[in-house]
């Protein structure tokens, strides 16, 4: 288990020892992302940042910077759905504990101030040799790496196999993917898209090479209350759970991306979060939404059909 999730390295290569090493080497890049970037581990860097920031600026691992850094990319790029300081909205509604419940408004509007990726300052300062700092500018403010972090960790494991000399291989951290050229004797990866609504089933599946896919539904932490169900994506601006947007399946050219833009997409809804995704180069999207039936209807980009086949076919 790293970052509360199975981890998985694949690789094809005449070389036993050289795959060995690549696959141990992957798992370990992962684990010490995962205790820089934990916000469960007491001593990691992140919970050092969340304990200390909003009194003074922290010193900061550089690589804690450059995920913060490329969150606020992701942020500006969405208008504000995509937000790593959302944590205490998501605790408010119990996800953290797995005792869901639906909180007071006037407990989401008191903690929404302290929702705000502006939040975050970071200063590189002049001096190369020293480390960058992070400041949060409001006291109820945390970060939570948790929709960015496992992309950024299997792009940092990907750089531990391509210094090993692999072409050929498949790191999957929690069902965030990426695959490395295709497997022998195969023109492609294979990678099974789930049904959104029975776990058992997969709509179909993707045909990849040397890109990265991930998805977020709804199923993967809910609760249901008077009928409804309540998913643990929470749209920052508002603090409340998504509603309409099922599931949201990315392929784009790294981990990061895909993390990231499944989270976007799924708190944009369809029409918001497709217009975004055909805006950003080599991304492409599935999205599977409620219609206004309240039956699950499925949308693509063209570049996503051209990978995806069904079941049936």
């Amino acid at each position: 288990m790293i970052m509360g999730t199975f981890a998985e390295v694949s690789i094809y290569s005449s070389d036993e020892k050289t795959a060995g090493k690549a696959i141990e080497g992957a798992l370990d890049e992962m684990e010490r992302m995962d205790r820089i970037m934990s916000n469960y581990k007491n001593d990691s860097e992140l919970s050092k940042v969340n304990k200390k920031a909003a009194k003074s600026p922290v010193p900061c691992n550089a690589e804690l910077l450059d995920v913060i850094e490329q969150s606020q990319y992701y942020s500006e790029l969405s208008g504000g759905a995509f937000d790593i300081t959302v944590s205490p909205i998501v605790a408010l509604w119990g996800f953290f504990s797995e005792k869901g419940h639906v909180p007071p408004d006037k407990e989401i509007e008191r903690l929404l101030p302290a929702v705000s990726y502006k939040n975050i300052v970071i200063d590189r300062g002049n001096n190369p040799k020293k480390p960058g700092t992070v400041f949060l500018k409001n006291m109820k403010t945390q970060i939570d790496l948790g929709a960015i972090g496992k992309g950024y960790a299997v792009d940092k494991a990907l750089e531990i196999i391509r210094k090993c000399g692999i072409d050929n291989g498949c790191i999957n951290l929690g069902g965030n993917i990426y695959v490395l050229g295709t497997p022998f004797g195969k023109n492609a990866w294979k990678i099974g898209v789930q049904h959104p609504r029975d776990g058992n089933e997969i709509l179909g599946y993707l045909e990849l090479e040397n890109e990265a896919t991930a998805t977020s539904g709804d199923y993967e932490r809910f609760f249901e209350f008077k009928g409804k169900r309540y998913s643990h994506i929470i749209n920052p601006q508002t603090g409340r759970p998504v509603s309409g947007t099922i599931a949201t399946t990315i392929v784009a050219p790294t981990g990061t991306a895909v993390d990231a833009l499944s989270t976007i997409v799924f708190v944009l809804g369809h029409e918001k979060g497709m217009e975004l995704i055909k805006k950003i180069p080599n991304a492409d999207a599935m999205i599977a939404y409620e219609d206004k039936d309240g039956k699950i209807a499925i949308d693509m980009t063209e570049g996503f059909k051209d990978k995806f086949k069904k079941t049936d076919e």
